[in-house]
């Protein structure tokens, strides 16, 4: 069983290696952890859509997200 990690909303859009096509949204959540709603099966993510905010990654980073953190600021 997952915790319920609240609402969420998407903060950015996840890109293929063309640099166009949309693999996935990476979402907030009430509770701080990040999450990705991918759109396919194309799971390799070349670009983020815009800057992530550092705050919002340091909360994460605590809040169970670490691995996704670390990955993102790559």
């Amino acid at each position: 069983m997952k915790a319920d990690l609240g609402d969420g909303a998407p903060i950015a859009m996840l890109l293929g290696g063309d640099g166009t096509a949309v693999v996935g949204h990476l979402f907030l959540w009430e509770s701080g952890d990040l999450g990705i709603l991918w759109t396919g099966n194309d799971h390799e993510i070349s670009f983020v859509d815009r800057v992530l905010d550092v705050d919002i990654l340091a909360c994460a980073r605590g809040a169970d997200s670490a691995e996704l953190v670390g990955f993102l600021e790559t």
